[in-house]
């Protein structure tokens, strides 16, 4: 819901609490990584390069998370 209503920072608090209880791990940081994608276009569409920059590095993090399921890691 949030997510749809470009409220992504409440999207992400949303996506790391169904993290917590168990929602797919993979499914859940890729919906993370767009939501602080799209927090960083909305930045720099604002002027703030810093905090798009800020916003990209963290949607970088949350997509090498969503990689390091089980399937991709070679894990159990």
């Amino acid at each position: 819901r949030e997510f749809d209503s470009h409220q992504y920072a409440k999207a992400i608090d949303w996506y790391q609490r169904s993290l917590k209880r168990g929602s797919s791990p993979n499914d859940m940081w890729e919906n993370i990584a767009k939501s602080w994608y799209n927090l960083g276009v909305d930045a720099a569409q604002r002027g703030d390069y810093a905090g798009a920059v800020y916003d990209e590095q963290h949607a970088h993090i949350a997509l090498q998370n969503a990689g390091d399921g089980p399937a991709e890691s070679g894990g159990p």
